[in-house]
C-alpha cells in the first residue's frame, strides 16, 4: 500500500520554514551592525597595518599573528563577560584554561566559533609567529622553514585577483614572492579574525555560525568588510578608495 503524506502535512513543513527563516533573517539584520568590540577591533587593525607597512618580515609576521591571538582573548573577554580582573586571571593566567593560543583555539573551535578546517590555517600561522620570534637565523619567508608553512596557507590574498580589478591583478603580479607570501600570512590572520567575530556573533544570537541573508557584499556583517579591505593594503596605494569601488561594482 503507498503511504502518502497528506498534503496539509507537507504545506505545514514548508510554513513553519517559513517562518523559520524570517525570524533568523530579522535577528541578522539586528547584529549586523557593529558593536563597540568590533569597531574596537577594526580601529586596532588599522593602526596595526599604519604601523606595519614599512616593517621588516619578522616584525611583519610576529605583530600580525599576535594581534590575531589578542582578538581571540578578547572574544572571550566579550562574549563570556570576563571584565573583572581576577576572574580574567582565572581563564587567562598561568593556570587558567585560556592561557596559551593553543588553548584558546581549541576552546574556540569547540564552540563553534571557529570551523575545523580553520583551526589548521590558525595552527600554520601560530608556527610561522614562533618560529620568528625563536629561531633567530629565520629572517624569509620564501626560504625553509617557513617556506613550506607559508605555501601550506590557502592564497587567501588572490581573493582580489580579478580581470575587471585590473590594477590589483597588476600589481600582484609585479610583487615578488617574499611580498606575496607577506600578503598571504596578513591576508588569512585577518580573515581568521573576521571569521571569528562574525561566528560567535551568530551563534550567540542563535543563529547558524554561516548564516546570512544575501550573497556577496551585501550579506555580510558590518566588520567583515571592513577587516577585508586589509587583503590587498600591502599591494594597492590607496586601499581603502580601491575597496569602495570594487564593493560598489559588486565583487561576490
Amino acid at each position: 500500500m503507498d503511504h502518502k503524506r497528506p498534503a496539509s502535512r507537507d504545506q505545514s513543513v514548508v510554513r513553519a520554514r517559513e517562518i523559520l527563516i524570517q525570524v533568523w533573517d530579522e535577528k541578522y539584520e539586528e547584529i549586523r551592525k557593529a558593536d563597540d568590540f568590533e569597531k574596537a577591533v577594526d580601529h586596532d587593525a588599522a593602526s596595526l597595518w599604519d604601523y606595519l607597512i614599512d616593517r621588516d618580515t619578522r616584525t611583519f609576521c610576529i605583530l600580525t599573528v599576535s594581534f590575531m591571538e589578542d582578538v581571540f582573548r578578547r572574544a572571550f573577554e566579550h562574549h563570556w563577560s570576563i571584565q573583572d580582573k581576577g576572574r580574567a586571571n582565572d581563564f587567562f593566567g598561568s593556570n587558567g584554561p585560556l592561557n596559551t593560543f593553543s588553548q584558546r583555539i581549541l576552546v574556540a573551535g569547540g564552540l563553534g566559533w571557529v570551523r575545523s578546517e580553520d583551526e589548521r590555517t590558525i595552527g600554520l600561522l601560530r608556527k610561522i609567529r614562533n618560529e620568528l620570534a625563536h629561531n633567530h637565523r629565520v629572517h624569509r619567508l620564501d626560504e625553509d622553514p617557513l617556506l613550506s608553512l607559508a605555501e601550506a596557507l590557502q592564497p587567501a590574498e588572490t581573493v582580489w585577483y580579478r580581470e575587471d580589478f585590473s590594477s590589483y591583478r597588476e600589481a600582484y603580479d609585479r610583487a615578488n614572492r617574499e611580498t606575496v607570501l607577506r600578503m598571504r600570512v596578513y591576508a588569512n590572520s585577518m580573515f581568521q579574525v573576521s571569521n571569528l567575530i562574525s561566528r560567535a556573533k551568530r551563534i550567540g544570537a542563535e543563529l547558524p555560525p554561516n548564516y546570512r541573508t544575501k550573497r556577496g557584499w551585501q550579506g555580510l556583517t558590518e566588520i567583515e568588510p571592513e577587516l577585508h579591505r586589509s587583503y590587498h593594503q600591502t599591494l594597492l596605494p590607496h586601499p581603502r578608495a580601491y575597496f569602495d569601488r570594487a564593493r560598489r561594482a559588486g565583487l561576490k
